[in-house]
């Protein structure tokens, strides 16, 4: 049995202690530079090394790719979130500055409706007027008979 496929056959069994791993794997390593097949071995082994970077690599790329994208769409983000906060403070100011008005204008309308209501107080208290004298004129009179 060549080293290579012990080395594979070894690795396929489900369960190996770690002795049972550890001497497997000195008897492989032994056949291997022992016989003729250490060339074969270190080039099925730079091979499998290589093909395990370019793996790496792309895996690599594509998440940098993903991760270059996020962070541009962050930046896009944050430059349309500084607009969208400047908006909403200049609406607030514009808000508060109408609400005074606003205000203002509802205190206008207390003051004249007051004037109002004043005025057809003093309009009825004046059609009165006349009732009150005459009453007055009475108890006069009333207090001068007895």
């Amino acid at each position: 049995m060549s080293g290579h496929c012990l080395f594979r056959c070894l690795f396929q069994r489900q369960k190996l202690d770690s002795d049972t791993l550890l001497t497997s794997v000195e008897l492989f390593l032994r056949s291997v530079y022992d016989g003729e097949e250490h060339g074969r071995f270190m080039e099925k082994l730079e091979a499998r090394i290589r093909n395990h970077d370019r793996e790496i690599e792309k895996m690599c790329n594509f998440h940098y790719q993903g991760f270059v994208d996020s962070i541009t769409e962050l930046l896009k983000v944050r430059g349309e979130a500084q607009k969208l906060k400047h908006q909403v403070t200049d609406t607030n100011r514009k808000l508060q500055s109408e609400g005074k008005e606003v205000i203002a204008m509802e205190e206008l309308k207390q003051c004249r409706l007051q004037q109002r209501n004043i005025s057809a107080t003093v309009d009825k208290l004046t059609l009165c007027l006349p009732v009150l004298e005459m009453y007055s004129k009475l108890r006069e009179q009333m207090t001068s008979k007895r």
